[in-house]
């Protein structure tokens, strides 16, 4: 074989590859898009590992007007205040009696709310107060679906510094693991978990059975243990990025000293 057919059939392999890298990444967003649209959802990891920016994309793909407490552009619905969010003045003690009132919702019909930053706004450590304060905002997450057919969906640093009443009720867990930036596209790698034990002890994803050096049998115990546990990732256009990065510098004002 000369060396002008070497260079095709190694070009073909790798247009070939890339190709399925690109499938790929369109297949795990739609998956991300049906968890999104099945239930609520805790977005988290460490500073600068795309946790916005896993949110804009659902967003993006999602395609359908949205609540947040800050503006990723796409089709923004209005700038929510997390306390807002309520059946007020219903709380669990009318649930139980039957005395429920009638509820004037603030947020309309199947449209989601992304919450930015929720370890800061909903923190855990001051659980008591945020009951006493807001004892119907734990009853509209639970019952969104039915309210409103919609989820509320946060994100933060620290898994557990989410406010119990959210994390108790949440359905999916996404941990935000890094993201390559190349010069068009960013790629996010994240991984899925449907246990809150799981996500919070940062189990890894076991590797297929074909080339696991464990049984089938150890396999579906790690499974029944662990819950799911998916490894994903996304490719993101950079010139769909439309969300400010640092928006609650503006929101606070802040005046640093000049360098």
């Amino acid at each position: 074989m000369d060396v002008s057919k070497i260079v095709l059939v190694v070009s073909l392999i790798l247009l070939a590859l890339i190709l399925l890298f690109f499938l790929i990444a369109k297949i795990n967003m739609s998956n991300l898009k049906k968890i999104f649209k099945g239930g609520n959802v805790i977005v988290f990891g460490k500073k600068g590992k795309g946790k916005d920016l896993l949110f804009q994309n659902v967003i993006k793909h999602r395609k359908k007007p949205y609540y947040s407490n800050i503006d990723y552009g796409y089709k923004l619905e209005k700038i929510v205040n997390v306390g807002d969010i309520n059946v007020n003045p219903n709380t669990y003690i009318d649930f139980i009696k039957g005395s429920t009132k009638k509820v004037k919702l603030p947020l309309k019909q199947d449209l989601d709310v992304y919450i930015s930053d929720c370890g800061v706004c909903l923190p855990s450590q001051y659980d008591t107060q945020l009951s006493k304060l807001f004892p119907s905002f734990p009853i509209y997450y639970a019952l969104s679906r039915h309210l409103t057919n919609s989820n509320i969906h946060c994100n933060t640093q620290a898994l557990n510094r989410v406010w119990i009443k959210l994390r108790e009720q949440a359905d999916y867990f996404i941990k935000c693991r890094s993201i390559i930036k190349l010069p068009f596209f960013i790629i996010e790698n994240y991984t899925i978990y449907d246990r809150y034990q799981s996500a919070l002890n940062d189990v890894r994803c076991s590797s297929s059975r074909l080339f696991n050096k464990y049984s089938k049998a150890e396999n579906d115990v790690y499974n029944a243990e662990n819950g799911e546990v998916k490894n994903g990732f996304v490719i993101i256009s950079k010139r769909s990025i439309r969300y400010d990065t640092r928006y609650f510098r503006r929101v606070l004002d802040v005046d640093c000293p000049k360098k």
